[in-house]
């Protein structure tokens, strides 16, 4: 939800916050396939806060948890499983995203063919069609609020990345640029926001948006969760940075 001051301490208003900002320009194409999607296969109009992590863990060089959630077909050793888990589990914590849409997407459907695995011994594999869409040449601003040692590593990995970074698929190529470390001054005053992702808002389209990721195994197994939001949209209270570009503007958080 956007931050109110009465979700605030009056130390915490008072207090400057570290952000971290850079723009997501994607050159070709990109998809965020919508989870519950069965046979057709919609895209989230904006990257969803597990995307942008995953971006974040890829550019930090850290191993993929991908098949990891159980014993069976799992490639690392579990206590190095259980590490990378609890360093995510910190990491959404102790930070915030937001997002802006600096140039709206053009959106496209095709027909692909989607593989299953049928459900027997043999592990056979069938083709269907499926109704796809993708999203073409998107511009997205995302900010990362959190502590200064936090911002500070955010920052040196879109900088110089040690993986080559996608948005979406793994061939969904995305340039970073106009990488900007600043603080956040907080406004306790009521603004409508255009082009930002607003949580909880009263903008046009709304969507569940998934801000953290399903998380498989035994004993910390976890449902994925989502949040409502809307592209532009009233807000109570709003943030701007000291030191802003021409790209920014007025910034909440949606996973605050």
């Amino acid at each position: 939800m956007a931050t109110t001051d009465a979700d605030r301490s009056t130390d915490e208003t008072d207090e400057s916050r570290a952000v971290v900002a850079a723009t997501l320009d994607v050159p070709f194409e990109c998809t965020f396939t919508n989870a519950s999607a069965m046979n057709d296969l919609p895209s989230y109009p904006v990257p969803p806060l597990t995307t942008i992590r995953g971006m974040l863990y890829a550019a930090w060089g850290r191993p993929s948890l991908l098949g990891q959630g159980s014993s069976r077909g799992r490639t690392m050793e579990k206590e190095r499983v259980e590490a990378e888990q609890a360093f995510r589990e910190s990491f959404e914590a102790d930070t915030a995203i937001g997002i802006r849409v600096l140039d709206s997407p053009t959106s496209k459907r095709d027909l692909r063919t989607r593989q299953k695995v049928a459900r027997n011994d043999d592990r056979t594999y069938f083709s269907y069609p499926v109704e796809e869409e993708t999203l073409l040449f998107p511009t997205y601003r995302v900010y990362v609020t959190g502590d200064e040692e936090r911002c500070n590593a955010v920052a040196a990995a879109f900088r110089d990345p040690e993986r080559l970074l996608y948005l979406g698929r793994s061939d969904n190529l995305v340039d970073v640029r106009n990488v900007t470390e600043s603080q956040l001054v907080y406004h306790d005053e009521e603004e409508y926001l255009d082009d930002m992702v607003v949580p909880d808002g009263d903008g046009a389209d709304p969507v569940m948006l998934p801000v953290q990721t399903e998380r498989l195994g035994s004993y910390n197994a976890r449902p994925p969760e989502v949040q409502l939001v809307t592209q532009g949209g009233s807000v109570e209270s709003y943030y701007t940075l000291d030191d802003a570009t021409d790209e920014d503007g007025p910034v909440v958080f949606i996973d605050e």
